[in-house]
């Protein structure tokens, strides 16, 4: 019983204060995802990592046994070290970044990260809602439309990241005077 309270004095402020975190400098709104949670995806794997590790040394005494442990073992750490290489630190570097000149959204594997950048010069209207094209998932499909001058329209992939900070996302756009059509999740 101890340990659980323990566990939930830990965890609770971790909860409560969000998955990602937003800082406004006054001209610039930046979104990331909590530190928490950046500092959780690594730890965890190298975790699940040493247990398997540790695997390899157990049981001493019943050498088949340890043969099927080391084998188990060999087997998670090759499957454990692809997440933890490619996708970990992009899920560390994904952001969103609002300027009185344009949205930046930063995205995918660190070596191959998709760049999305959208200036408001050329923006008549901002529209966030759910993706028509993905209909077998109403809620957790969003997307942002940045309606241009020139009756174009550019596409912006709010991932994860976007969902969750959508309300401060809206605020800071409206804030620069740009029209924000929103449909709520």
């Amino acid at each position: 019983m101890r340990r659980h309270l323990q566990a939930a004095t830990v965890l609770l402020p971790l909860l409560l204060t969000g998955c990602y975190s937003s800082s406004d400098d006054g001209t610039t709104l930046t979104v990331k995802m909590a530190l928490w949670l950046r500092a959780l995806s690594i730890l965890l794997p190298l975790f699940f990592l040493a247990i398997l590790a540790a695997l390899c040394f157990l049981p001493k005494k019943r050498p088949t046994l340890r043969l099927v442990f080391r084998i188990i073992a060999i087997i998670g750490i090759v499957l454990t070290i692809f997440p933890v290489i490619c996708c970990v630190p992009s899920f560390v570097t994904d952001s969103i970044e609002v300027s009185p000149t344009e949205i930046h959204r930063r995205t995918g594997f660190w070596f191959a990260p998709t760049e999305q950048r959208v200036q408001w010069q050329d923006v008549r209207s901002f529209e966030m809602g759910p993706d028509p094209t993905n209909a077998d998932r109403p809620i957790s499909a969003r997307t942002w439309h940045a309606h241009l001058k020139n009756g174009g329209i550019v596409r912006l992939s709010p991932g994860d990241l976007g969902k969750a900070a959508e309300d401060d996302v809206r605020a800071k756009i409206e804030s620069l005077g740009i029209k924000v059509d929103y449909t709520p999740q």
